[in-house]
């Protein structure tokens, strides 16, 4: 029953072994570690430096603030700021109880990096299980460390086909301006049709939100199967919308909509 602390860092374990002449400390059975951002990690045994941060743990698993859980079999820990891990798995969903319900979605991957002075999390060979049905394989992942809060990235693509369209593709990719707006830039490259570009805007207020979305593209008009007639010129569309507070019983809100022409 032995608690150690250094720099923010404090490590619980059954036992601590702790070698002066090599500075090696090494922590057995039921380690548990609470870091200074509040993220907790579970070990069944692990060796650190004599400053608590760099070590190898076996049997790892890293429960963030957020509740996401990240777990590998072995983890490498170098810098204090980087844990190179094996057979790594990570969800986003509350893990329950009985240990018997699977999370509704896991990352798997062969390797994993979580670098918390990137605040990300990068894997390699990556395997994305739905209720434990593996759905999809990319050699290559990355997503922000949940300690990091929001952060600016491309979200997932949005392939699809219609018969004026024909195939298609949208990539999103979310900006984050402050704390309480961001803006959601959307290419959408088409079979049949020029390029088009979205953008989305929110912002929160104290009393309420704002939200405007629009697009803009140059184009004729156009049927299905690419057939194509009239001038090609600029066309968009801009939507807003938006909703306030006045008090506990009143609200206050507004719509307004325009579009370059009635077909667009």
């Amino acid at each position: 029953n032995v608690t150690a602390r250094n720099n923010g860092r404090t490590v619980r374990a059954d036992q601590i072994n702790y070698n002066q002449n090599t500075g090696i400390v090494k922590a057995i059975g039921n380690v548990t570690v609470l870091n200074a951002d509040g993220s907790t990690t579970f070990a069944d045994e692990l060796t650190l430096d004599d400053e608590l941060s760099s070590g190898v743990a076996g049997n790892f698993a890293s429960r963030f603030a957020d509740g996401s859980t990240l777990a590998a079999n072995a983890v490498v820990t170098r810098e204090g700021d980087r844990k190179l891990m094996s057979q790594a798995v990570y969800t986003a969903c509350t893990v329950c109880k009985d240990g018997k319900t699977k999370p509704s979605w896991i990352i798997r991957a062969r390797r994993a990096m979580q670098n918390e002075r990137a605040e990300s999390i990068v894997y390699n060979d990556v395997v994305f299980e739905v209720k434990g049905v593996p759905v999809l394989y990319i050699p290559y992942f990355e997503h922000g460390d949940p300690s990091s809060g929001r952060r600016s990235g491309f979200l997932q693509p949005k392939p699809g086909e219609s018969s004026r369209n024909g195939y298609f593709i949208e990539q999103p990719y979310l900006q984050v301006i402050d704390a309480s707006s961001d803006i959601t830039i959307t290419p959408i490259i088409s079979q049949y049709i020029n390029p088009v570009l979205q953008l989305d805007y929110r912002r929160k207020f104290y009393s309420g939100g704002l939200f405007l979305t629009g697009s803009v593209t140059k184009e004729q008009f156009f049927g299905k199967r690419g057939v194509k007639f009239g001038e090609s010129d600029w066309r968009g569309h801009i939507f807003g919308n938006g909703e306030f507070k006045i008090n506990s019983t009143w609200n206050w809100g507004f719509t307004a909509e325009s579009a370059s022409d009635d077909l667009y």
